[in-house]
C-alpha cells in the first residue's frame, strides 16, 4: 500500500513543484533587434531557427498592411485564445503568456514585427521541462491558422 501511495504522490508532488517553478517570468524580449534563440531542448520553436533545425524551426507569419494593423490582429487572435495574458507590448514586439489547462504550466510566445521584410517572427517556448511533446509547435500552427483567417476577413 505504501508503494502504491508513493507511486501516486511522487508524480503529483513533482508536478506541483514544476508548476510553481513555471510561475517565475524569464527575461525574454529582443536582444540586438532579434528574439532570443531556442535552447537545445525540444520545448521551443522559433522562426529564427535555421530551416535545417527541423526540431525548432517554424515559418514566420506575414504582416498585414502595416505594423499597427498587424499588432491589432495579433491582439485580437490572442484575446480569443483561452488562458492567455499579454505581458509586454511595444510597437514591434508582443509577448504573451499561455497557461496549460490541466497542470497550469506557463509558456511564452513572442512576436517580433519586422517591417523591412513584412514578416512577423514568432517564438514559443516552455518555461520548464525538457520536452513539451510538440505543444509549442501546435500552438504556433493554431496561431498561424487563426492569423490567416483573420487576414482573409480584413
Amino acid at each position: 500500500m505504501r508503494y502504491l501511495l508513493l507511486l501516486v504522490l511522487l508524480p503529483l508532488a513533482l508536478t506541483l513543484v514544476l508548476s510553481i517553478v513555471s510561475c517565475s517570468v524569464p527575461k525574454l524580449g529582443l536582444r540586438d533587434g532579434q528574439l532570443l534563440p531556442c535552447p537545445t531542448t525540444p520545448n521551443c520553436v522559433s522562426s529564427l531557427s535555421p530551416k535545417s533545425d527541423t526540431g525548432h524551426h517554424v515559418e514566420p507569419l506575414s504582416m498585414h498592411n502595416n505594423q499597427e494593423s498587424t499588432m491589432i490582429g495579433l491582439r485580437a487572435i490572442i484575446a480569443e485564445m483561452p488562458r492567455t495574458l499579454i505581458l509586454e507590448e511595444t510597437g514591434d514586439y508582443l509577448r504573451v503568456q499561455f497557461t496549460t489547462q490541466i497542470l497550469r504550466f506557463k509558456d511564452d510566445v513572442e512576436f517580433h514585427l519586422v517591417t523591412a521584410g513584412d514578416i512577423v517572427h514568432i517564438r514559443s517556448a516552455s518555461r520548464v521541462g525538457y520536452s513539451d511533446f510538440g505543444a509549442n509547435r501546435k500552438r504556433v500552427e493554431m496561431i498561424r491558422t487563426a492569423w490567416n483567417s483573420w487576414r482573409s476577413r480584413q
